[in-house]
């Protein structure tokens, strides 16, 4: 009787044991060809996206990393990759992170969670100002960061995002490149980073003769990238989601959005051929609706420039650096195909 009951235990150690080695398939690293990757609900590219996830983010691989979809798991978060852009052992050691650096902006702190809810249990407290590292963005806008020797999810209406922390680009600046034309350089970006989801505009911010390239990644979470090439070589702009308006010649842009009660207005200039932010405006706690002769969200807090302000004085400050009367919306207009030519002409 012992022995049979032994055996029994046995077995089923053995089969947890074969259990457990089924589903433990390892880590993998993303590595898309244009710096971030779909998670998506099923195996399929024509299956929702849960998030976009950039290059060097580490996940769980729930099935074998050499299918051609692979069911990964990020944090609290479960869903499928495609296979080619993940890389596991040896060849996940080479690959250059592409990720985005973050500020915390938030009245006291921002709490970190283990998935993309405030359901979810929070892990550590992160205080305004804090920076973290930002490696994808869900659909339903939580960042998923490392803070520390942390990671988790964080509300992106409570982070700002400053630059990429890549060797290969930045968000915000990227070294001189040697002498060459505009169109050279912008095409050497795309041919690195771009893909044919993404559209595209050719305009004109400041008043030199060279167009800045404007990118619409296609997903509120990558946002925009704007390119602008000058005596500093080519520098990006990553926008916060998508909607972003400019003032033609004016030399003056402002990304305008929001989400989640949380709004922001940041106004750039570009000086000495590189973006400067030279505003900024957020204001959250939704009070009164959309205005529609404002055109915004009415909300309990503003502040101007770190400054808490009423909401005359936040829009009369906000008038006094950008004039939306003249600013205009860039018409994307342009594929991978018809932009490719152009700049190659």
């Amino acid at each position: 009787m012992k022995r049979g009951i032994v055996l029994l235990l046995c077995a089923l150690m053995c089969l947890a044991a074969c259990c457990a080695l089924a589903d433990d398939y390892g880590k993998a690293v993303v590595d898309a060809p244009s710096g971030k990757l779909h998670l998506r609900e099923k195996p399929t590219s024509d299956s929702d996206s849960m998030g976009l996830y950039f290059t060097g983010t580490q996940v769980t691989c729930e099935s074998d990393p050499d299918d051609d979809w692979v069911e990964v798991k990020i944090g609290r978060e479960r869903g499928y990759m495609k296979g080619k852009y993940l890389k596991t052992g040896s060849r996940a050691d080479k690959v250059s992170s592409r990720f985005q650096q973050g500020r915390i902006d938030a009245t006291n702190y921002a709490r970190l969670r283990k998935g993309p809810s405030t359901e979810y249990q929070f892990i550590c407290k992160m205080n305004d100002g804090d920076h973290v590292t930002v490696m994808g963005e869900t659909d339903e806008h939580w960042y998923y960061v490392k803070y520390g020797k942390e990671k988790g999810f964080v509300s992106s209406s409570l982070v700002s995002l400053s630059g990429s922390s890549s060797s290969q680009a930045s968000s915000s600046t990227m070294e001189p490149a040697a002498p060459k034309t505009w169109k050279k350089a912008y095409l050497e970006w795309l041919e690195r980073y771009a893909d044919d989801h993404q559209t595209y505009d050719l305009i004109y911010v400041n008043n030199d003769s060279i167009p800045e390239l404007a990118v619409n990644s296609g997903a509120e979470a990558g946002g925009c990238q704007i390119l602008t090439y000058g005596a500093a070589g080519l520098q990006v702009l990553q926008t916060q989601r998508l909607h972003f308006t400019y003032v033609k010649r004016g030399n003056l842009l402002c990304n305008s959005d929001g989400h989640m009660d949380s709004y922001y207005d940041y106004v750039y200039t570009i000086r000495d051929g590189r973006w400067q932010c030279i505003a900024k405006g957020l204001s959250w706690g939704y009070q009164g609706g959309f205005n529609e002769v404002l055109g915004r969200y009415i909300c309990q807090n503003y502040q101007w420039n770190d400054q808490t302000v009423s909401i005359a004085e936040y829009l009369n400050a906000l008038s006094q650096v950008y004039p939306s009367q003249q600013a205009v919306l860039p018409a994307f207009g342009y594929d991978w195909g018809a932009i490719m030519v152009l700049l190659e002409e």
